[in-house]
C-alpha cells in the first residue's frame, strides 16, 4: 500500500512520528534524543499555552545527539506498535511531572468575614469565633502550614474520599459538636472537593469566594490568652494517613508575630495522598492516635475514629499509662518465665516442655488487659455511650491501626487489650466454648468466640482468649513518616512485591546456645527454598544493602552499647550491628523496602523501651515497609514456632501482616501457648506480598 503524506497534527501523531524518527537509532541514541525531546517539549510548554507540535530529528550517523528542529511535511510510513506505545508512555510521563501539584492548605478565617483567610502572622481574640478551614489543591497563600506537602495528580483510581475529624485539647480552642467532621473527595485530577460540610454559610455569604471550597469547621478560643492547640486527621476508609497539631496564639495585642497561626504535621503514612495506594488499602474498623504527654502536666490525648463514624477521644496521665503498661509487659514476664522482673540469665522458659500452666496464664493475662482496656475508655468522651459504641464496634474480627509517631512512650500494648467484662478479683474459670474448640482441634479463627459470639462474654468469671485483642484482630502500629526528606517517599507501602528472586532474606546468629537453629534454618527452607542467607556480620551488612527480598529475617541476640541497642549476627564475637550501620553501609533500600522481622532471643535490648530507635531508622531512614519486634524477652522455642508460622502465611499463603500475626498467634494459641501476644508489628495491618513472577 502506498505510503501517504503524513504531518502530526495531534498529540497522538506527534507520538507516531516521533517514533519514526528512533526506528533506526540505537538504544543509547534513542534515550538522549527522548531526552533532549522532552527538555524541547518542556521549554516551549512553559512559555506558550499550548505547545506547538512537530519536531524532527537530524539523527544520521554524524547526528548522533539527536539535534531538533521544526519538521518539514515529509513522507513516513507509521512505525510498529511497540515503538509507538513506548513513547506514548515517555510522553504521558512528561505530561503527569508537568501537572500542577495540589498541597494540603489549613487556616483560620473569622466568622464574619469567611472569605477572608486570616494572615498567619495575626493572632486570635480571646473568646473569639472563627473557622478553621482546610482544602487541597493550589497552594493557599494564606495556608499555615509549616512545611507545605504536596500531592501528586495520580490518574489512575476516579476518586477517593477523605474524612477530615479535628480533636480537642482540654480547655484549650473549642469545637462544635456537630461541626467537628468533614469530607473531601481526592479526584485523579484537579482539587479535591468537599463532599461533606462541617460548617454551612450563611444564604447570603454563598458564592462569594473560594472558602466554599474548603472544609470549614466552627471554632470558639478561650477566653484567656495563651498559645491553644486542636488536632487534625485525615482518615481514608478509617486509615489515619495524616495528623497535624494546630496552635493559634489567642491576644488581646493584635500585632503582628511570626508563626502566630502554624500547623504541623506530625504523623503521617501517606504523605502524598497517592491515589493508587489508597485505592487498595483495606478498610479498617478502628484507628488509635496516641499523643505524647508534655507540659508541666503530661497527659496522653487518645484519638479514636472507627467505622460507622465512631469519634472520640480519650485523656489519660502519663503516669497513669506507664503503670498500666508496665502492669501488662509484667504479666507476659510472669507467663513466660515465672516473675514480673526483667529476664536474666537465670530466668527459665516456661512453656519448653510442658504447658501445665495455660489456663492460670490466659487468666493472668485477662486480668491485666481488662484493667488496661478500663482504664483506657474510662475517660472516652461521650461517657457510656462511646463504651457501648466502641464495645459494640470491636465485636467482631477486623483491622485495628495503632498510630506510632515518635516516642516508645505510645507503644500501647494493644495486643493485650481485653474487652470482655470481668472481675478481676474474683477466682476465674476458663471459656467452656473455647476449651470445646481446643478438644476438637478447630480452626480457632473461624470459631464462634473468635467470630464475636462468644457464649460466656458478660459472664464475670469466665475468660475467655478470644477477649483479647490481639487474638480477635488484626493489629498494626505504623510508624510516622514525618522524618522523611523531602526527596524521600513519604507513603507507608500497600504492597510488597518480588522480582521472582527469593522471597526471604535470612541472617542467623551462630549462638552454640541455640540449639534449634539448624532445624529452624530448615524449616525456612522449607517455605523458601532459595532464601539468601548470611551468619556473619559483614555478610549480613552487604545482604542489606543488596536485597531484593521483600521480607529480611533476623534469628538473633540483641545487645546494648551505651544507650544503643544492637543486633548480633555470626560468632558472638562480631561486632553487633546498630542503628547508625544503617546509615554507615548505606543500607538504602528503594520504597517499598522489605518487612524486616527482628527475632531477638534471650535479650532485653531489643524490648520497645530500648529498640524504638531501632524500628524507627529501619522504616524512615532506610525504607523499611515494617519492623516485626516483640513486647519483652524471648526464648528460642517461641521465636521459631511464632516466626515460622508468620513467614508460612505472609510469604507463603500471601495473607496480609496483620491476618498473619492473628493467626500465628493463635496456631501458638492452639498449641496451648498464649505468647503470641508478645509479638508487635510496626506496620500497616493490610501490607500484603504481590504475587511473585
Amino acid at each position: 500500500m502506498k505510503s501517504q503524506l503524513w504531518y502530526p497534527t495531534g498529540e497522538e501523531d506527534e507520538a507516531r512520528w516521533f517514533a519514526g524518527v528512533l526506528l533506526n537509532a540505537t538504544t543509547e541514541v534513542r534515550k538522549r534524543t527522548t531526552l533532549q525531546y522532552l527538555d524541547n517539549l518542556k521549554e516551549i510548554a512553559t512559555t506558550t499555552p499550548k505547545p506547538p507540535i512537530g519536531f524532527k530529528s537530524s539523527i544520521s550517523a554524524g547526528h548522533e545527539a539527536g539535534q531538533l528542529s521544526r519538521p518539514e511535511p515529509q513522507e513516513a510510513a507509521r512505525p510498529p506498535k511497540e515503538i509507538e506505545e513506548f513513547v506514548m508512555k515517555v510522553m504521558a510521563d512528561f505530561q503527569e511531572k508537568e501537572r500542577p501539584k495540589r498541597y494540603v492548605s489549613t487556616g483560620f478565617a473569622r466568622t464574619a468575614h469567611p472569605y477572608s483567610a486570616i494572615p498567619k502572622d495575626n493572632p486570635l481574640r480571646p473568646g473569639g469565633e472563627y473557622l478553621f478551614w482546610l482544602k487541597i489543591g493550589k497552594l493557599d497563600p494564606h495556608s499555615i502550614e509549616r512545611t507545605p506537602t504536596a500531592l501528586p495528580e495520580e490518574g489512575l483510581p476516579p476518586e477517593a474520599k477523605l474524612a477530615i475529624v479535628l480533636f480537642s485539647y482540654p480547655d484549650e480552642l473549642e469545637l462544635s459538636e456537630a461541626g467537628s467532621l468533614g469530607e473531601v473527595t481526592l479526584h485523579a485530577k484537579g482539587a479535591g472537593t468537599v463532599t461533606r460540610h462541617a460548617y454551612s454559610f450563611p444564604d447570603a455569604l454563598k458564592g462569594q469566594g473560594e472558602m466554599e471550597d474548603c472544609v470549614c469547621f466552627p471554632v470558639r478560643c478561650p477566653a484567656k490568652a495563651g498559645k491553644f492547640r486542636l488536632r487534625c486527621c485525615i482518615y481514608h476508609k478509617e486509615v489515619l494517613l495524616q495528623s497535624r497539631e494546630v496552635t493559634a496564639l489567642v491576644s488581646n495585642d493584635q500585632t503582628s508575630a511570626a508563626d502566630c497561626l502554624v500547623s504541623v504535621l506530625d504523623y503521617t503514612i501517606n504523605q502524598t495522598l497517592d491515589l493508587r495506594r489508597l485505592a487498595v488499602m483495606s478498610p479498617h474498623r478502628l484507628s488509635i492516635l496516641m499523643n505524647g504527654g508534655d507540659g508541666d502536666n503530661p497527659t496522653h490525648q487518645l484519638r479514636f475514629r472507627g467505622q460507622g463514624e465512631f469519634t472520640s477521644g480519650a485523656v489519660i496521665a502519663e503516669a497513669a499509662l506507664e503503670t498500666l503498661t508496665s502492669t501488662a509487659r509484667e504479666a507476659m514476664r510472669l507467663v513466660c518465665w515465672g516473675s514480673r522482673d526483667e529476664w536474666d540469665e537465670h530466668k527459665v522458659y516456661k512453656y519448653e516442655n510442658d504447658t501445665l500452666t495455660f489456663e492460670t496464664d490466659i487468666i493472668t493475662l485477662a486480668r491485666a488487659g481488662f484493667r488496661l482496656y478500663s482504664d483506657l475508655i474510662d475517660t472516652l468522651s461521650g461517657g457510656e455511650v462511646s463504651k457501648r459504641e466502641i464495645k459494640q464496634l470491636m465485636r467482631h474480627p477486623g483491622l485495628v491501626q495503632l498510630a506510632c509517631r515518635r516516642s516508645p512512650r505510645e507503644l500501647l500494648p494493644i495486643s493485650m487489650i481485653y474487652d470482655h467484662r470481668l472481675d478481676t478479683n474474683l477466682p476465674s474459670r476458663i471459656c467452656p466454648a473455647f476449651t470445646d474448640s481446643l478438644l476438637q482441634n478447630t480452626d480457632l479463627a473461624e470459631s464462634p468466640c473468635f467470630q464475636g459470639n462468644c457464649p460466656s462474654d458478660g459472664k464475670l468469671d469466665v475468660v475467655c482468649p478470644s477477649g483479647f485483642w490481639g487474638f480477635r484482630h488484626e493489629i498494626g502500629l505504623p510508624v510516622s513518616l514525618t522524618d522523611k526528606k523531602e526527596d524521600e517517599s513519604g507513603d507507608v507501602a500497600v504492597t510488597l512485591g518480588s522480582t521472582g528472586g527469593p522471597g526471604l532474606s535470612v541472617a542467623v546468629c551462630l549462638d552454640p546456645q541455640f540449639v534449634l537453629r539448624n532445624t529452624h534454618e530448615k524449616n525456612l527452607r522449607g517455605l523458601d527454598p532459595d532464601l539468601d542467607y548470611c551468619n556473619s556480620r559483614a555478610g549480613t551488612l552487604d545482604m542489606l544493602r543488596t536485597t531484593k527480598s521483600p521480607v529480611v529475617y533476623f534469628y538473633c541476640h540483641g545487645g546494648m552499647q551505651g544507650n544503643y541497642p544492637y543486633i548480633r549476627v555470626g560468632e558472638l564475637n562480631e561486632a553487633g550491628i546498630s542503628a547508625d550501620n544503617l546509615e554507615a553501609y548505606q543500607v538504602n533500600w528503594v520504597p517499598p523496602g522489605p518487612l524486616v522481622f527482628i527475632n531477638g532471643c534471650k535479650t532485653t535490648a531489643l524490648q520497645p523501651s530500648c529498640a524504638f530507635d531501632f524500628v524507627r531508622a529501619f522504616i524512615q531512614k532506610s525504607h523499611a515497609t515494617g519492623v516485626i519486634g516483640t513486647e519483652i524477652t524471648i526464648f528460642e522455642p517461641l521465636a521459631c514456632a511464632f516466626a515460622e508460622s508468620f513467614l508460612r502465611f505472609f510469604v507463603v499463603d500471601n495473607c496480609q501482616v496483620g491476618n498473619s500475626i492473628r493467626r500465628a498467634r493463635l496456631s501458638l494459641l492452639r498449641a496451648r501457648n498464649p505468647l503470641g501476644l508478645v509479638y508487635i508489628p510496626f506496620a500497616l495491618a493490610s501490607i500484603q506480598l504481590r504475587a511473585r513472577g
